[in-house]
């Protein structure tokens, strides 16, 4: 017996799809809920460049500015090359939390995603066209 049927492998994609509909809310909430004090410490030169934070403010692509800094809340180590290692310690600890899920949660939909489509792709171009098209 197989370890996952392909009805299985249908829903754990799907699922998977279609939880990343629910980062756009997320992301939104934790966009309005960013600590000023990081902003106000963080979101200025020389730690972003001046088209960075032109970009990132006050336009259609604020979230990407949210995600930046989430992911220097969550994990400092990746905040080194820009000298933002100390951001985690002036949120609450529940934004630093929820700041490491919202990452993780974006890395391993997207990881999933890309690997099943791979997936899919190769198996279909192995196995080859299972039903050919009446002529």
């Amino acid at each position: 017996m197989p370890l996952m049927t392909g009805h299985d492998f249908f829903l754990m994609y799907m699922g998977v799809f279609f939880s990343a509909f629910l980062l756009f809310p997320c992301l939104v909430l934790m966009h309005f809920l960013m600590p000023r004090i990081v902003l106000d410490r963080y979101w200025k030169q020389p730690y972003f460049r001046t088209a960075e934070l032109v970009l990132f403010t006050d336009t259609v692509y604020a979230l990407l500015r949210t995600v930046m800094l989430m992911w220097v809340i969550a994990f400092p180590r990746f905040g080194r090359k820009r000298g933002i290692t100390e951001a985690g310690r002036l949120v609450p600890w529940w934004y630093r939390a929820a700041a490491g899920l919202f990452s993780v949660w974006i890395v391993g939909a997207a990881a999933v995603i890309v690997v099943t489509t791979v997936g899919i792709f190769i198996y279909g171009y192995a196995v080859g066209d299972p039903v050919p098209l009446a002529r």
